[in-house]
């Protein structure tokens, strides 16, 4: 709230309020010119000498003088709308054009509205009146195309990918160009180096390794997209050949840690003891057995449950098309699963979940549940549901499994060639014994 104060040579109290820089307000009054003049500070006495009642009066005052400054900029962003509405309607119809007489017609029609706004001295949007309206350059290059939103296309990319990719990793993808765009208004604008600057800033915030890689993917695959379109230049994008951002020891403490079996089993009992979650301690019991991932798991039908195996498919939310496998059910878990099959209710293994969540997830509610479990007991960001699965490969390897049984069964991609083409040559009989070297000490 704004002050009140005495001006010399009067009893009653006054108050002042500057107007923001880029706002303009007229007076009502014009100056030689016959040019409008701003009101650069407001100032009102409040008819009182009671510092009270001056105080009562100058809210009601402030609150009427915010709320034309409020109005003079909502008409600002609202005539800047109009414009790029304008451009961007005329550009659509640049580029649908269909003759060379078509696009003559148009362009004409673009630049004559580019000389009206180019004699607008309303000062909307320029600092001082005078000179080429700023709006004007900016309507032509959107009309024209030689500007480009970097934004723009975001929805049209996102459609193109609906059809592979889960709403939560189009939603995260949606965020991280919309949040590169928040830096870089325009195609044009980004270059390699402004990247390289924008990669360092998040490596500054301490975003991890894995964060940067994924953003930067994600911005590449936007590009590329955006070259298919011929919106910008083929070749190389900005984002190829950036310095890696090494965040040294801080970097390596931020990675996913795994459980050790000790604390597998800790987690189990205590779901079961003092949390009293069966499900959940259920759920991490099979999670620990296999090395599935939650969401594989989550939506887990009974029939997927057969002849002493779990049948994964790759619609069963799995990542790659490797994520369709068959894994034998554990000789610890058995009972388990034979108990879940004939309690299932709803036709899934793990029964009762709900998908009424922004992602249509079975599994979120059990990851929130042992979210709070894990930090309950002492653990920190670095370990998550997932790391249970890195719990699984670190006793593969020190079991010395070989490495095509182990991405079998963990439903990775195999790296080389051979492992590719042979690794579904792998039979039930070499999963079963890999799956029994998984061992949990009694808790």
């Amino acid at each position: 709230m704004v002050a009140t104060t005495l001006r010399p040579g009067s009893t009653k109290r006054w108050v002042f309020l500057d107007v923001p820089e880029g706002v303009d307000i007229p007076s009502g009054r014009f100056d030689r010119d016959g040019k409008p003049i701003l009101i650069k500070r407001f100032a009102a006495s409040t008819g009182e000498t009671d510092l009270g009642r001056a105080k009562a009066v100058a809210a009601k005052i402030e609150a009427d003088w915010r709320r034309q400054i409020q109005d003079a900029r909502d008409g600002i962003t609202r005539r800047q709308e109009d414009h790029e509405r304008a451009a961007m309607e005329l550009y659509e119809r640049l580029r649908q054009a269909k003759t060379a007489d078509e696009r003559a017609a148009i362009v004409r029609e673009i630049d004559l509205e580019h000389g009206v706004l180019a004699m607008n001295t309303d000062r909307d949007f320029s600092s001082d009146g005078s000179g080429p309206h700023p709006a004007a350059d900016q309507f032509r290059g959107l009309a024209t195309g030689e500007l480009v939103p970097v934004e723009r296309n975001v929805e049209a990319y996102l459609k193109s990918k609906a059809g592979s990719r889960e709403a939560k990793t189009l939603d995260q993808a949606r965020a991280i160009i919309k949040r590169f765009a928040g830096e870089f208004e325009y195609t044009r604008d980004v270059t390699r180096r402004g990247v390289q600057e924008y990669v360092n800033g998040l490596a500054v915030d301490n975003a991890s390794q894995q964060t940067i890689r994924r953003l930067v993917s994600q911005l590449r695959t936007y590009w590329r997209y955006l070259q298919s379109l011929e919106i910008v230049a083929d070749g190389l994008t900005p984002f190829d050949g950036l310095q890696r951002q090494d965040g040294g020891k801080a970097e390596r403490a931020r990675k996913r840690q795994a459980f050790t079996p000790k604390d597998v089993s800790r987690l189990i009992a205590e779901a079961r003891r003092s949390r009293e979650d069966e499900q959940l301690a259920d759920a991490v019991t099979i999670l620990a057995h296999t090395g599935m991932r939650l969401d594989e798991l989550a939506s887990m039908k009974l029939e997927q449950v057969r002849q002493g195996c779990f049948h994964i498919k790759e619609d069963s939310d799995g990542k790659t098309e490797a994520a369709t496998r068959i894994v034998p059910v554990h000789s610890a878990i058995v009972g388990l699963v034979k108990r879940l099959c004939r309690a299932s209710k709803d036709g899934y293994l793990i029964s009762g979940l709900s998908s009424k969540n922004k992602y249509k997830k079975r599994g979120i509610s059990l990851s929130d549940k042992f979210g709070r479990l894990k930090k309950a007991m002492g653990f920190d960001k670095r370990y998550v549901l997932h790391s249970i699965r890195h719990t699984v490969t670190t006793l593969l390897i020190q079991a010395g499994v070989d490495q095509v049984v182990r991405y079998e069964i963990l439903g990775h991609e195999h790296e080389r060639l051979e492992e590719r083409v042979y690794g579904h040559g792998v039979s039930l009989k070499q999963k079963r014994a890999a799956i029994e070297k998984l061992k949990y000490p009694r808790s």
